[in-house]
């Protein structure tokens, strides 16, 4: 009877060990599967963009020429990370930078004739406006997944934005005797902050690699141009862009 009663107890006290053993490793289990569950794991943390991007909508309003609208084309680059998943659902934070190589804005000609007393003579204007621009920006993208492959998001940042503006007039005036031109060039440049509303939408081709394209609003003042310290316009920077982009996410 001793023996029987040392073997339960030995039984017993193996039971008692082997939950407490077990028992623990469940609930931590189920723990970390909940708080992971704010993230799923199969969600892409990283995704780069390279992209094709157009402004559409600037304006200049100058002295010598009005208003003309006209476009900029540049290069942008972006680096995002998924801060949440959750089902369809994926919060990106992201940083991007665009490129705009120095292009023409404006090409204002104007010309004018006139005589007296059968003296005639002549006068033309052409004035050049050429910009460059960088853009850094910062992005917070909503985005959601309607298939395996097909996602809408919407884009809301603050971009600080750099452009250089280049100036070059020539003038000429001709008459019987002969005729004589005059030319210059002025450079200026400044900085703006803007915000960003837009959305976009991501095709993939795979589980790494796919498209995208986007449509940003931009807001923000307006930039003065300056020849020698004197204001003779300003260059609208509300305007649109859109871009589209070769994504990698993995």
């Amino acid at each position: 009877m001793k023996r029987v009663m040392m073997f339960a107890a030995v039984l017993l006290t193996a039971g008692v060990m082997a939950t407490s053993a077990t028992g623990p490793t469940v609930v931590e289990t189920d723990s970390a599967a909940v708080e992971l569950g704010e993230r799923d794991s199969d969600a892409a943390r990283f995704r780069l963009a390279l992209s094709g991007v157009g402004r559409f909508n600037q304006k200049v309003k100058s002295d010598f020429g009005g208003k003309e609208s006209f476009e900029l084309y540049g290069i942008g680059l972006d680096a995002q990370y998924n801060l949440y998943s959750r089902d369809a659902f994926n919060l990106w934070l992201g940083i991007g930078y665009t490129f705009t190589p120095e292009q023409e804005a404006v090409n204002y000609k104007s010309s004018y004739t006139d005589s007296y007393e059968g003296y005639q003579w002549s006068e033309s204007d052409s004035i050049k406006l050429k910009l460059k621009g960088h853009d850094i920006r910062l992005m917070l993208i909503p985005e959601w997944a309607l298939s395996e492959t097909f996602a809408l998001g919407v884009r809301l940042g603050i971009s600080l934005a750099h452009y250089d503006g280049k100036v070059t007039e020539r003038y000429t005036y001709s008459d019987a005797d002969g005729a004589l031109s005059a030319s210059g060039s002025w450079s200026d440049s400044d900085t703006v902050v803007q915000g960003i509303i837009g959305v976009q939408a991501t095709w993939l081709f795979s589980e790494f690699i796919g498209l995208q394209a986007y449509c940003d609003a931009y807001f923000g003042r307006d930039l003065d141009m300056e020849i020698e310290g004197e204001k003779i316009g300003s260059y609208e920077t509300s305007g649109v862009t859109t871009g589209i982009a070769i994504v990698g996410q993995f």
